[in-house]
């Protein structure tokens, strides 16, 4: 990946939405999950993101700049990869008019059964996944 987030420009993102990041505080995990599943809501209406039915792991911050905080910024998710109980998603942040990304969050979401178990996603959260994906192949250890 380039370090300036060249490999991820704004055009690779969906359901992108302004968001206003008021504290360094919230460029953190739960936030930035939270984050994904509201782009996701997006993308696909009818999307209904429960705690329960879903876990994310394998969170990874890739840092491109240093975000003017407080400030709003623009906020995008792709669906990188699916398998068939999850799906690799990022999360970018970019400065409004700016191409590359300032922060780029990738975690794996894992769609769950009320036991914990890994079941397939959806009709609707597979909607959401489709819509967002970028059509590119990404490898099992990048991003």
């Amino acid at each position: 990946m380039a370090a300036d987030g060249g490999r991820f420009s704004r055009s690779l993102f969906r359901a992108l939405q302004p968001v206003e990041i008021n504290s360094w505080h919230l460029l953190k995990s739960n936030t930035l999950r939270g984050l994904a599943n509201e782009l996701l809501s997006a993308a696909a209406p009818g999307l209904m993101v429960r705690q329960a039915n879903h876990r994310f792991t394998a969170d990874r911050f890739y840092w491109f700049g240093r975000p003017q905080v407080p400030g709003t910024f623009a906020a995008g998710v792709v669906t990188l990869r699916q398998e068939p109980c999850s799906a690799r998603l990022a999360v970018a942040l970019f400065e409004p008019r700016n191409d590359s990304p300032l922060l780029l969050f990738a975690t794996d979401r894992i769609s769950v059964d009320a036991a914990g178990h890994p079941v397939q996603p959806d009709e609707t959260l597979k909607q959401a996944l489709q819509t967002t994906s970028a059509g590119i192949t990404v490898g099992r250890f990048t991003l």
